[in-house]
């Protein structure tokens, strides 16, 4: 979206997705097995978003309230459920409670000592990990109680057609003009002080990187993609962006 709206201004742009594709890890299969719209990436939209709802409504795409029932099954049997996590009550309080903000690691192992409580802590750690794309010992406790207590985490909506129509509408005004890997063999970001430990492995790694990274298989088999656009002609005055 910030992308099309620079370009829209005549800005040039480079978007960085974490696949080699537009739009990244947000990718709807349809007509794919048994798959109908399943969604292998972003899957909500969470709150009554502004940007977000206006750029559907530009676009023709309809949306609708996301509703669910949760079920667990374990050891052989299926049991309706209100939280995806035993004690989930209990950690909202002890987060509310809180008056120093910690990472969210420090909190459940504070908090929550105990064999009986490692199935709660293990879902925290899964969740930060999963849905806030977050390492659970640098996350915010209180950006965390805030996003799971705040006032819109009722108001869900799924597109229809999945969030891949969002992606067709938004790339049709562009061509892509080329993709390079990033992270193809240099170590990403997550591996900290890689390049201060190992300064010679680094260097002769990003050299090759560097090298390659424009060219077949490189490009596709990164952790991290530059993706270059450029605006399609206009029709009507013949300029690009």
């Amino acid at each position: 979206m910030a992308a099309q709206k620079l370009a829209k201004a005549g800005k040039k742009v480079i978007v960085l997705e974490a696949r080699d594709r537009c739009g990244g890890r947000i990718h709807t299969i349809d007509k794919e097995s048994f798959f109908k719209q399943a969604e292998l990436g972003a899957e909500f939209i969470h709150g009554d978003l502004p940007a977000t709802l206006n750029l559907l409504k530009e676009a023709g795409i309809t949306y609708y309230p996301a509703t669910a029932e949760m079920w667990r099954y374990q050891n052989g049997l299926l049991t309706r459920e209100s939280f995806f996590a035993d004690d989930w009550h209990l950690l909202l309080g002890r987060l509310n409670a809180l008056n120093k903000d910690i990472s969210i690691e420090a909190f459940i192992e504070k908090q929550f000592r105990g064999k009986k409580y490692d199935t709660l802590k293990n879902t925290v750690r899964k969740f930060v990990s999963g849905y806030d794309t977050a390492d659970p010992h640098k996350v915010s406790a209180f950006a965390l109680r805030k996003e799971w207590q705040g006032g819109d985490s009722d108001m869900q909506y799924r597109i229809s057609g999945g969030y891949g129509v969002v992606i067709k509408y938004l790339e049709k005004e562009f061509d892509m003009l080329a993709l390079e890997g990033l992270c193809t063999l240099v170590p990403p970001s997550y591996i900290e002080n890689f390049a201060e430990k190992y300064p010679k492995t680094f260097n002769a790694l990003k050299y090759k990187e560097d090298k390659w990274k424009a060219k077949w298989p490189w490009r596709s088999i990164g952790d991290y993609y530059i993706i270059s656009f450029k605006k399609k002609s206009n029709q009507n005055t013949g300029d690009d962006n």
